[in-house]
């Protein structure tokens, strides 16, 4: 009996595993033809700890931004240093700048080609919240014109290609989408070779010296791949002993290839025989710098410190920089002295720096000093940028922006940042961002003057919660969540099924479906302490709404024509959640952060708040008036001093989505009055149940900051007074509004006189006979059914004059830096 054919799609899927696997044996074959032979295998924990840094250095060059990466050229005479601000040239023989690139969003490499006519720049780009571009620059060194400049990408994955010039000085490798190894001509753009079957992104490659082949990591089963340009042929560089590789140089005769791996160590393997012949153990668990000397009798490695190997034996021959916390990379051997390493930290908070070191003792010879990292810690997806700070005699301007490392994923609503100093400081920040501007993900501000060396702090919060940060996440192409048979749904009563349901990744328990009417579905999900809203998605639906959260739930609806009576599908397409956790930035002011701005302009004097003028004379008018002009007499008894108020406030209404007020806080403010009633200054607290600090502002003459939310603003001058119910009285008299006057108890027991304002908009207000104080102001509103619905009602608690506040309240007003007080 004859067997029965595969089926084409069967056949496609066995060539294919056959191939990948005929590859990779193949691969195998020709690298592991026999064991490796190790001439040495070496170790740093046989050797003492290296020398430590330096704690001083004498040569420093003061750079402006973060430094993120930099080259120097084949002659020794020139260095490009890519920072957060502009890529900039310096001549290393004046320490001079003598050009500046704009730059090109986040640089991940620069490197000049090797005749120094050319310099190449690779950089991710956010074009948006969740757009990122990857951007190859390429310059002619003379006249700085951009010669090859173009932009991959709308993803949110791409990642920033390496680079390596070809010895020629025209032909460069880089890594295209997707995975694309290829070989380009600068001149024409023209992509000349290319290997694209790599599996993994490929991130370190190197040329031989003569230019026939590249070796690049990215390849199989953590392999190196080494590519004979010329043939197109390639071969596997593998050793069961390392793992994955992370730089790679050429010796420079070209017989070896030295390999950084993850992990720690490092491979010489044999140019000829495709064999690791020499094995170093050069750091505790990576290698971001590796580099041949000159004459190729040495390698130098970094890591978590530098250190220099004999590369004929793989002795350890010095070792230096070492101190907890710092991080060298892109490491470079000038010359048969000199090193030169960039250097950062993921756990100090210090200056990135790129140092240039005496091989022989470890001392430092020279140091471009940048700026602190400008980016916060990744925390949930949100990370906050300096993007540039100027700062001048007058004032600072600074621009940070806020990015979302996942894809579709935006702040949900406004955010914002407070500014301190070391020596807790607050500043207040005038937003002057254009209407122009993306709003969503950057921020310009204005504050006062910072002195330098000053360490500053942002700390991103959000509205209305400081602490926590409110996200949306969008679910493209989101999976079938559930099926809902409502068959089981009886009406106004919730089908129980505490179920998981998948949002594209992320698990929400589903607490209950309950059909509510005869064309709407509520579906109640659990918070599970971050989870805030869920947008649901049916084909036989025709709309969709996420209602707030009511203790440790939350609810969806699902609207119909009329509820289907089969099963049908429904996914989740949108979910809202708040990320918690510190969110702050960390930098200090620097000589380079200094500018020659333009002088600021005086602002336009204030005008004063005008005292309000009345028109009615109404026999109610003037009774309510008559005792408020007595309770402010006794109150401000025209001596300058402190008038204390507490107020209680009760939200009873609230609108769809309303987070703040919460349904109760009190208000406590403490004004400084002069003797003619003038206020100057001011501290206002809003106060929680548990006497939380909702938020707190403070105001000094004509500038106010909120110290919660890092909003500042300016307002007029204004003498205080307790009598603002009488606009609203004066207002209703000439509207024509109803308005009743009758005497009552109040709540404490006192004769009160009651005033009800009726209108759209019904007040009622409570007057104290004896003292004249206005203790309860009710606002209400009428329903569709002509019921009286209550919206909010203020309690006046605390007046109170003082000779001077408690000692707390007068240390708040010394710690905020205001511009012009």
């Amino acid at each position: 009996m004859k067997a029965k054919k595969l089926t084409t799609p069967l056949i496609i899927l066995f060539v294919l595993m056959l191939s990948a696997f005929g590859a990779y044996a193949i691969g195998k074959a020709i690298t592991q033809s026999q064991e490796p032979h190790y001439q040495f295998v070496t170790s740093y924990q046989t050797y003492p700890d290296p020398q430590p840094a330096p704690t001083t250095v004498d040569s420093i060059v003061e750079v402006a931004g973060h430094i993120t990466a930099f080259d120097i050229d084949s002659t020794s005479e020139r260095i490009a240093i890519a920072t957060s601000k502009n890529i900039q040239i310096y001549n290393l023989k004046t320490l001079t700048q003598v050009y500046t690139l704009p730059l090109p969003a986040d640089v991940y490499q620069i490197q000049f080609s090797p005749d120094g006519k050319r310099l190449a720049i690779s950089a991710s780009e956010f074009e948006t919240m969740n757009n990122r571009i990857v951007h190859i620059l390429v310059y002619d060194t003379t006249s700085w014109d951009a010669i090859y400049d173009v932009k991959n990408g709308g993803s949110d994955w791409l990642e920033p290609s390496a680079l390596a010039w070809h010895p020629d000085s025209n032909r460069l490798a880089l890594v295209q989408p997707f995975y694309v190894l290829s070989v380009i001509d600068v001149s024409t753009g023209e992509a000349l070779e290319t290997q694209s079957d790599e599996i993994f992104f490929p991130r370190a490659f190197a040329w031989s010296p003569d230019g026939k082949r590249l070796v690049s990591n990215g390849d199989w089963g953590q392999t190196l791949r080494r590519w004979n340009i010329e043939t197109n042929q390639t071969v596997r560089l593998f050793d069961k002993k390392v793992g994955n590789a992370q730089s790679i140089v050429w010796s420079p005769n070209g017989e070896q290839i030295a390999v950084g791996y993850y992990g720690g160590d490092v491979c010489l393997w044999n140019a000829s025989n495709n064999q690791c012949e020499g094995m170093i153990r050069a750091h505790f668990n990576s290698v971001d710098g590796l580099d041949w000397s000159p004459n190729g009798q040495q390698i130098a490695t970094a890591s978590g410190a530098i250190r220099v190997w004999d590369a004929k034996t793989g002795e350890l021959q010095n070792g230096f920089g070492f101190y907890d916390g710092l991080i060298y990379s892109n490491l470079q051997w000038i010359n048969d002295t000199t090193i030169a390493t960039l250097e950062s930290s993921y756990t100090l908070n210090i200056r990135s720096a790129i140092r240039l070191w005496d091989v022989k003792t470890g001392a430092v010879k020279l140091t471009f000093q940048g700026w602190n990292d400008v980016k916060s810690i990744n925390s949930d997806g949100a990370t906050l940028h300096l993007d540039d700070i100027q700062i001048s005699k007058d004032q600072t301007i600074l621009q940070v922006s806020l990015r979302m490392s996942e894809p579709n994923t935006n702040v949900a609503g406004q955010w914002n940042i407070t500014l301190t100093d070391s020596d807790g400081l607050a500043y207040p920040l005038t937003d002057i961002t254009s209407p122009d501007s993306d709003q969503a993900q950057t921020h310009i501000y204005r504050t006062a003057p910072i002195l330098e060396g000053k360490r500053l702090t942002l700390n991103l919060v959000g509205l209305p919660d400081p602490s926590l940060l409110p996200i949306l996440r969008d679910i493209p192409n989101a999976p079938i969540a559930l099926v809902v048979d409502p068959n089981l749904l009886i009406e106004n009563k919730p089908l129980v099924l505490n179920q998981d349901v998948d949002a594209g990744g992320y698990v929400l328990k589903l607490k209950s479906i309950t059909k509510i009417s005869s064309t709407s579905l509520a579906f109640e999900f659990y918070t599970d302490g971050f989870y805030t809203g869920a947008m649901l998605q049916s084909p036989l639906a025709s709309g969709a709404e996420s209602k707030p959260v009511d203790g440790n739930t939350f609810t969806s609806l699902l609207t119909f024509e009329s509820i289907p009576s089969e099963p049908f599908e429904v996914n989740i397409w949108r979910i809202s959640y708040n990320t918690f956790g510190a969110r702050q930035l960390e930098f200090d002011a620097t000589k380079s952060m200094y500018a020659d701005l333009p002088s600021l302009e005086t602002s336009d004097i204030l005008t004063p708040y005008p005292l309000p003028t009345y028109t009615t004379q109404d026999p109610i008018f003037l009774e309510v008036k008559t005792l408020l002009d007595k309770f402010d007499a006794s109150v401000l008894q025209n001596e300058a001093g402190w008038i204390h108020v507490v107020n209680e406030i009760i939200t009873e209404s609230f609108n769809s989505g309303q987070s703040y007020p919460p349904a109760y806080y009190q208000e406590e403010i403490w004004y400084e009055v002069d003797a003619q009633g003038w206020v100057t200054r001011s501290l206002t607290t809003h106060w929680g149940k548990d006497k939380n600090i909702l938020q707190q502002s403070v105001s000094v003459g004509t500038h106010n900051l909120n110290l919660t939310y890092g909003e500042a603003n300016e307002f007029p001058t204004y003498q205080l007074s307790f009598t603002s119910f009488l606009t609203d009285l004066d207002n209703a008299f000439q509207n024509g509004s109803e308005v009743t006057s009758e005497q009552t108890t109040c709540e404490n027991g006192s004769a009160c006189l009651l005033i009800t304002i009726k209108d759209s908009i019904i007040l009622r207000a409570w007057f104290n006979l004896q003292t004249g104080q206005e203790v309860k102001l009710q606002i209400s509103q009428k329903t569709a059914d002509g019921a009286e619905g209550v919206l909010n009602t203020y309690n006046f608690l605390t007046v109170e004059k003082t000779p001077t506040p408690p000692q707390e309240v007068l240390d708040i007003f010394e710690k905020v830096l205001f511009q012009n007080p």
